[in-house]
C-alpha cells in the first residue's frame, strides 16, 4: 500500500509492505541500503500475532524519491515516520521496530514524539554523540549509570523482554 504523507510542505508516498491481522501493530523501520522487503521473514515469523507493516523510508525502495527538493536526512525520516503513523491513524498504538539508519530515525523520532508509540525496538541502530538532539544531549549525564537507576528515570531506555 502507499502511504501519502507531508514533510516540509512536499507531498509524498511512502510503501508500505503489510502482513498479519493481530490486535498489535508493528511498524518496522530499515536501515541502509535496504527497504521494506529487509523485513519480510520476520513478518512470516509474525503474522500470526501481529499485524506487520514495514515501510521504505524516503528515497528507497518503492517510495517517493525526491532529489532536490527534500533533505535526506535522519531527522526528515523521522517525520516521514510520524506521517505514517498519523496516517494510518496508529498514535500511541504502534511497537516501533527500526533497524541501522532506520534506528537513529526512530530515536529522533521517540525523542519527539514519545507519544505516538507504545513500545521501541532498535536493532544495532546508528547512534553518534553529535547527534543535534537535545533530548540525546540528556542521556550524557546517564552514561555509567546502573540499569536501575537508568529503568527509574527513563523507563523506555531499558527494554525487559518479557514485557514486550
Amino acid at each position: 500500500m502507499k502511504q501519502p504523507i507531508e514533510i516540509n510542505g512536499l507531498k509524498l508516498e511512502i510503501n508500505i509492505e503489510e502482513q498479519g491481522k493481530g490486535d498489535q501493530t508493528l511498524l518496522m523501520v530499515h536501515g541502509i541500503p535496504t527497504n521494506a522487503r529487509l523485513w519480510r521473514h520476520v513478518q512470516d515469523h509474525l503474522k500470526d500475532k501481529y499485524r506487520t507493516l514495514a515501510m521504505d523510508m524516503v528515497g528507497y525502495g518503492q517510495s517517493s524519491m525526491p532529489l532536490d527538493d527534500f533533505e535526506h536526512t535522519l531527522t526528515n525520516q523521522a517525520e516521514a515516520i510520524k506521517g505514517v503513523i498519523e496516517g494510518l491513524g496508529l498514535k500511541g498504538k504502534v511497537i516501533l521496530v527500526a533497524h541501522d539508519h532506520g534506528g537513529g530515525a526512530a530515536q529522533i523520532f521517540a525523542s519527539k514524539y514519545c507519544d505516538y508509540i507504545s513500545r521501541l525496538i532498535l536493532i544495532n541502530p546508528v547512534a553518534y554523540d553529535y547527534w543535534p538532539v537535545l533530548e540525546v544531549e540528556a542521556f550524557n549525564g546517564l552514561v555509567g549509570a546502573s540499569d536501575e537507576v537508568l529503568a527509574q528515570q527513563m523507563p523506555l531506555a531499558v527494554a525487559n523482554s518479557r514485557s514486550l
